[in-house]
């Protein structure tokens, strides 16, 4: 074997062991982690339309008179000065349009609408080792981290590492130290998800 070859086989060496590490360090956080991947959970009841019995406030650009804070009937029918409009599975900004109606059909001119819910019952349970276990009321855009948050956070024993997120009788494990240390987003959650933090051992 010639000098040359014995030089280009260590050159190869290196190299190969270059490689390695650029993997290895690619695939792995500090300390030998795994580096988590971001969850997608498949689609749940959105907290984002409007129910009965949620409050609502409407506000109409020009026309203080006609602003109300309400509660949104059982039937999903909202009580304004014009009549009634039908709010319920609606957004906030989807809800403006009927609103709008109800008012053109009295011939009063509603051209800007700001529907704003002031209390929603969009419930999340979050359960297992946090500091207040329990259902919990989120006004909008609920995420696992904001409903950890809403119950206290989590107890000294909390794995942050292995939460789970229990939607439509599955099971989705969810590292919610990777969200705070913002490695993966939040996990966006729908109304009736539970989230159990497991203790660590």
């Amino acid at each position: 074997m010639t000098r040359r070859s014995k030089g280009r086989i260590a050159a190869d060496a290196r190299a190969s062991v270059v490689a390695l590490i650029a993997i290895a360090w690619a695939t792995c956080a500090c300390g030998g982690r795994p580096a988590p991947r971001p969850v997608v959970l498949p689609p749940g009841e959105s907290c984002a339309s409007l129910l009965p019995d949620e409050h609502v406030q409407v506000r109409i650009d020009g026309h203080p008179e006609w602003s109300i804070d309400r509660r949104i009937r059982l039937d999903g029918n909202l009580e304004l000065p014009c009549g009634w409009a039908k709010v319920d599975d609606l957004t906030e900004a989807d809800a403006a349009h009927p609103i709008a109606a109800c008012f053109a059909s009295r011939g009063l001119s509603a051209s800007s609408v700001h529907v704003r819910r002031t209390l929603s019952l969009c419930s999340v349970a979050v359960v297992g080792a946090v500091a207040r276990p329990g259902s919990v009321l989120i006004a909008r855009a609920p995420t696992v981290l904001s409903a950890i948050v809403q119950v206290g956070g989590f107890s000294p024993v909390g794995n942050r590492r292995h939460v789970v997120i229990r939607r439509g009788g599955k099971s989705y494990r969810v590292d919610v130290a990777a969200i705070v240390e913002g490695e993966i987003p939040d996990i966006p959650l729908a109304r009736g998800d539970v989230v159990w933090v497991p203790e660590q051992f």
